[in-house]
């Protein structure tokens, strides 16, 4: 019964989504070990002539190295930069782990190379195109942050990608591109106040009143704060 028992409870995590399910989390073992530990009872480990003393002491010695183990261990779950350090020491052959500990150090040249490092593991990793393209515009690099977001959106449909394109086309005098951009990530998250106040003002840049108007009008309703100089410029 101990078998079944093992495979039964991984089955779920079998059926995870490729993207969900590519670190290998320990945590996802807490309950199919079980069933190990019913095959382990079994064998020759408890089924044997030792003496109950001895048998004892050894229990006792094994519990005290799983213990040391173990503290020693949970250093690694003190933060999220210890974590993911871990991870990329354990799994250095790891896209996914290496583009987290990018994102959460603090050494701009370190980060970099770890980001370089998972794109030449797996340029497709979920959301490494998003964040590096984030890190790009965080610095100002805002051109050449466009081809990441493009990346992102063509291989996970990721929306975020749109709201940072937008300022992209800025950047490129596309009033229109930019328009497009902010239109398709309101439709995903149409209260997000930043993208909202934009797509106003560019209304209004390329006059077209009307829609401004119909966007305040919309905005006002939902509660979200209009700027005062779109409102003089509407005469609202």
């Amino acid at each position: 019964s101990g078998l079944p028992w093992f495979q039964s409870l991984l089955v779920p995590v079998a059926l995870l989504p490729d993207y969900l399910n590519l670190p290998d989390f320990e945590h996802r073992l807490y309950l199919p070990i079980i069933g190990i530990f019913l095959v382990l009872s079994q064998t020759v480990l408890f089924h044997n002539r030792f003496k109950d003393k001895t048998i004892l002491t050894a229990g006792i010695v094994l519990a005290c190295g799983l213990a040391i183990i173990n503290f020693r261990h949970q250093k690694s779950f003190s933060d999220p930069l210890a974590f993911w350090s871990q991870a990329v020491a354990t799994s250095p052959g790891s896209a996914y782990t290496n583009m987290m500990l990018a994102a959460r150090i603090g050494d701009p040249k370190e980060s970099d190379s770890l980001f370089l490092r998972a794109y030449s593991l797996n340029p497709n990793e979920r959301f490494l195109n998003f964040i590096y393209g984030f890190m790009l515009q965080s610095k100002d690099s805002v051109l050449a942050s466009e081809k990441y977001f493009l990346a992102e959106k063509k291989n996970t449909g990721y929306y975020p990608c749109d709201f940072y394109l937008a300022r992209v086309d800025m950047e490129k005098k596309d009033l229109p591109g930019a328009i497009a951009s902010l239109e398709a990530f309101l439709k995903k998250e149409p209260k997000h106040p930043l993208a909202n106040n934009n797509l106003l003002f560019l209304y209004i840049d390329t006059n077209q009143p009307e829609k401004a108007k119909a966007l305040a009008k919309q905005m006002q309703q939902e509660g979200l704060n209009v700027s005062p100089e779109a409102l003089k410029e509407l005469n609202m």
